[in-house]
């Protein structure tokens, strides 16, 4: 018989032999990374059949149930936004600097420990600093009114508010702001007098950053 004393399966650390059982073989005590202690077989270590105390398998059934949630598609644009160039809003996150903080970026349950208690339905996440990451400290859940003011008090044109520049211009200013926020615009096309035009309104559909 193979001696795996203080050999490693997966997430389960061989400590002692723990004798035979008919139909099994010799059986194993092993610790898990998790702290808790199992006895397994020393078939189901090699084939890999078993390689935690069974912590593993309820990760992987608790990160199936909350795939479909709210906070999880949440996560999931975040991570789009900030990490994946061909994302349809990542120019304004991750193509001017914006991340999400490791601890989020690399495990959805960190994400959810710190987001999910404050959580009610119909709230958005918000970045309390515009110009901060995705982090616990920066972010909060706010109405979908109040996030739309706060994006709106942090554009800045020609070194004003655009607001006060839309005022100051004679422009409309809720003109102005859906060509830049909803319809990708540049600030500086998003200005420009007149109504949407030509390739402009053809395109919009395609160039919606909602």
């Amino acid at each position: 018989m193979e001696d795996l004393t203080s050999k490693k399966f997966g997430r389960l650390l061989v400590i002692r032999f723990h004798g035979y059982k008919k139909g099994y073989g010799p059986l194993w005590e092993c610790i898990c990374d998790c702290g808790q202690r199992t006895i397994v077989s020393a078939g189901h270590l090699r084939s890999g059949h078993t390689s935690s105390c069974g912590c593993l398998a309820k990760e992987v059934r608790t990160k199936h149930s909350r795939s479909r949630t709210k906070l999880y598609r949440v996560w999931q644009g975040i991570k789009q936004r900030c990490l994946n160039p061909n994302a349809s809003r990542y120019e304004r996150y991750g193509g001017r600097g914006i991340k999400i903080c490791k601890e989020w970026e690399n495990d959805f349950s960190c994400f959810y420990k710190d987001m999910s208690p404050d959580y009610r339905e119909g709230l958005q996440i918000d970045r309390i600093d515009n110009k901060g990451d995705y982090c616990k400290a920066n972010c909060r859940w706010v109405k979908p009114s109040e996030n739309v003011k706060h994006r709106e008090c942090s554009i800045i044109y020609d070194g004003i508010n655009l607001k006060d520049y839309c005022k100051k211009e004679g422009l409309n200013y809720n003109t102005v702001f859906s060509r830049y926020h909803y319809y990708g615009w540049t600030l500086d096309e998003a200005v420009q007098k007149g109504n949407f035009k030509g390739q402009r309104r053809f395109n919009h559909g395609k160039n919606c950053k909602r």
